[in-house]
Parts: structure tokens; C-alpha cells; sequence
């Protein structure tokens, strides 16, 4: 907000020529999902030009961490029911949790590729698998270990995971590599 606020003075103290309207829109959703600016749009003509003042002189082109997907499998996981985590698409994942249908044989596959950074429960008949990573901002991903990426190795190489599902999980890993 200050930023834009001073670069409104400088345009007015250094007399420079602008023929333009200026406005200094401030919103907070910026990062995840932008629903302020598409409100914004629905009243208002949208800006020819915009310059987002959100960070560190002189310029900033993006965020290098981030990456925003839908994927569509051929076919359904079968032992995998739920692999989620996050809390903003714009953070890598510092926890992640998968859920599988319970057997001993996978069970026993999952233990063998446990790390300290993943944690291995049964309830309710289901097998729970927890991993933390480090969680950083995509802007700034500089030492962080994304728990999801953690979470797909692990599930990517048991040996008591179905050829599918192993299959759809290295796919994950690949990508979050």
C-alpha cells in the first residue's frame, strides 16, 4: 500500500506526464486464487497496465516454487484412497498424508521404506501414512523438503502397493521432484 501510495508522489513531484487513471488497488488474495481482482473486474474496466508492488526493488518475475496441477488418471487407485496436504497452493508442503486399505502385506512393504521424516499408523481398518517436510514459500523454496514429494517416493517404490497405484504415485513424484 505504501509503495503504490509513493509511487503516486513520485509521478506528481517529478511532474511526469500521465494521461492515465491511476488506481492503487490493494487486495489480499493475491496468491491464492486472486477473487479480489476477479470482484474487482465484474465493476470496474479492467487495468491496460498493472505493476504489482509486492516485493523487493527492482523487479521480481514469479514465484519459483510453485506449481498448480489437475490430473486425470486412465484408471482409479485402488489401495489409495486419500493423498492430500498443503495449506495454500503457493507453500510446499511441510505435511501430507495418504490413507490405503488395510493389509499385512503392505503394511509390512510400508515399514520397510520408512524414514524418520514419515510416520505409519492403522485405524479403523486403514493404513495412515504421515510425512513432514520443511514448508516454504514458493516464492523463496531454498531448503525445503516438500512432505509430498516425501509421501510419493515412499508409496512410489512399496513393493505391496498395486502396479496402478505405484505407477500414479511415481508420476507424482516426478513431478513434485
Amino acid at each position: 500500500v505504501v509503495i503504490s501510495l509513493y509511487c503516486a508522489k513520485m509521478l506528481k513531484e517529478l511532474d511526469i506526464p500521465f494521461h492515465s487513471r491511476l488506481v492503487c488497488f490493494t487486495g489480499a488474495n493475491e496468491e491464492s486464487g486472486m477473487v479480489d481482482i476477479e470482484s474487482y473486474v465484474k465493476k470496474h474496466k479492467a487495468p491496460e497496465f498493472s505493476l504489482v508492488c509486492d516485493t523487493a526493488f527492482p523487479l521480481y518475475r514469479g514465484n519459483k516454487g510453485i506449481m498448480r496441477f489437475f490430473a486425470t488418471a486412465d484408471k482409479r487407485c485402488e489401495q489409495i484412497t486419500d493423498f492430500n496436504g498443503g495449506e495454500s497452493f503457493n507453500i510446499i508442503l511441510g505435511k501430507a498424508t495418504a490413507r490405503l486399505k488395510y493389509s499385512d502385506i503392505l503394511l509390512e512393504s510400508l515399514k520397510k521404506g520408512k524414514t524418520e521424516r514419515i510416520n505409519i499408523s492403522v485405524e479403523n481398518g486403514e493404513i495412515i501414512i504421515a510425512a513432514e517436510g520443511i514448508s516454504k514459500h514458493g516464492a523463496l523454496p531454498d531448503g525445503s523438503l516438500n512432505a509430498g514429494y516425501i509421501l510419493a517416493e515412499l508409496l512410489s517404490a512399496c513393493e505391496g502397493l498395486n502396479e496402478n497405484d505405484r505407477k500414479q504415485m511415481k508420476f507424482v513424484r516426478d513431478l513434485l521432484s
